[in-house]
């Protein structure tokens, strides 16, 4: 992004003030500021334009297909709260929009940016869908899914190709002849693949699982709608018991009559080596 500011736009170099930056640049009276994350931040509307106008030029994988689905998941290793799964279809413009807005994989912005991203996303995506599964549905499906000889990945397959499935139909209506791409994180590609063919027609679109699927848009934008629908979820519960359950251990949850409704029991501590 950097050497396409400089070829196009009068912009001033500047030296960079942590190992974090990539770049630093002065543009009319403003600062952008590049980070080794791929975050690119600016301080003045004319930045902000400015790098909108250079993502607009910019190529990225997700150009290849007119339209791309992507899912991913939060609550996933945490005893806490809900499994969460999102699925959100983008056009490569759409894309490019997002990544001007600063969208991001939920990994890497703090908990009080989620829910604005979050309607950024809905906002501006061609389409959306957000699982959630409680603590005590997922206790439920994890004990029957175990009693049927399968894990938490075969729970994930099932999450990711339900949650791609309610909005596939629609895009496929709206976006008729056109090459689709579904997009996940590699967690069981297997298992993944047998769960997704048994809803699509995999002749007819192209499934891609691999790992750091958060660098394809649809994938990072799936990933904020999961986390917010994760903390909503918590914040909720925490206002209708009155108590707040992000402060609370595992051993006061357990303590509760109500720990089955409120945390994911295969994720405690003297029990993650089943999970």
């Amino acid at each position: 992004m950097r050497d396409l500011i400089l070829k196009d736009e009068p912009v001033s170099q500047l030296d960079a003030k942590s190992r974090h930056e990539e770049f630093r640049l002065a543009y009319s009276g403003g600062i952008i500021v590049g980070y080794r994350t791929g975050k690119v931040v600016s301080n003045t509307s004319e930045c902000a334009a400015l790098i909108y106008r250079t993502i607009q030029k910019m190529q990225f994988e997700d150009e290849g297909y007119e339209i791309i689905i992507g899912s991913d998941e939060a609550g996933k290793g945490e005893w806490l709260g809900p499994l969460t799964v999102a699925a959100v279809a983008l056009t490569p413009q759409q894309s490019k929009h997002l990544r001007a807005l600063g969208i991001m994989d939920s990994k890497d912005l703090p908990r009080h940016r989620i829910a604005q991203k979050a309607q950024d996303i809905v906002g501006y995506c061609e389409s959306k869908h957000v699982l959630v599964i409680s603590p005590h549905k997922f206790n439920n499906m994890f004990a029957d899914f175990r009693a049927e000889s399968k894990n938490l990945n075969d729970i994930l397959a099932w999450a990711h190709s339900k949650a791609v499935s309610e909005i596939y139909e629609l895009v496929k209506q709206n976006f008729a002849d056109s090459d689709i791409q579904i997009v996940v994180d590699e967690f069981a590609r297997v298992k993944t693949r047998k769960r997704m063919s048994q809803v699509f027609d995999l002749s007819e679109i192209r499934l891609v699982q691999k790992h750091g699927a958060e660098e394809t848009m649809a994938v990072a934008a799936a990933s904020i709608l999961a986390r917010d629908a994760y903390e909503l979820w918590l914040t909720r519960n925490s206002d209708k018991l009155s108590i707040d359950l992000r402060s609370m251990s595992q051993s006061q949850i357990r303590a509760r009559d109500d720990t089955t409704k409120l945390a994911k029991i295969e994720y405690f501590d003297d029990r993650k080596q089943d999970a």
